[in-house]
């Protein structure tokens, strides 16, 4: 597929598919947290790997962010690395019931329904994202 990044201000472009590739995720959360994305806004994410309409997303987040998707493409899990998160289905604030996901939780959205996170305490998430958006409502760039 010779699928690539397009690079950015604080990262070079890069391939995002190959018959295997492995990660550091200590390395790669401490290279997001020194981005000036996360320091600004409170969170920030990097595509690890995508084929086809599978895509792994670490993203780093500072506690009080909010993300999720009203309505995604295709189903996405998300397991925290670190810290505490508030997992509801629905959009923003949910239908009032939520999951409370400690590091090493799943959550698992089975992509009919819309979804929403609360970072509790700073922390990191690994998303397995299915579709054409990248897991948060955003279409692939």
């Amino acid at each position: 597929m010779d699928e690539r990044t397009g690079g950015s201000d604080t990262r070079q472009p890069r391939a995002l598919d190959a018959p295997l590739m492995a990660f550091d995720l200590a390395s790669e959360l401490e290279a997001l947290r020194a981005e000036p994305e996360y320091r600004d806004n409170g969170r920030t994410s990097k595509t690890l790997a995508r084929s086809g309409p599978l895509r792994l997303v670490l993203t780093a987040a500072k506690a009080g962010t909010e993300l999720g998707a009203d309505q995604p493409d295709g189903p996405v899990a998300i397991e925290v690395l670190e810290g505490r998160v508030a997992a509801g289905g629905g959009s923003s604030g949910g239908d009032g019931s939520s999951e409370s996901l400690r590091a090493g939780s799943v959550a698992w959205f089975g992509g009919d329904a819309g979804w929403h996170l609360r970072v509790d305490d700073d922390g990191a998430l690994l998303l397995s994202v299915v579709g054409d958006d990248d897991g948060l409502g955003r279409p692939k760039r």
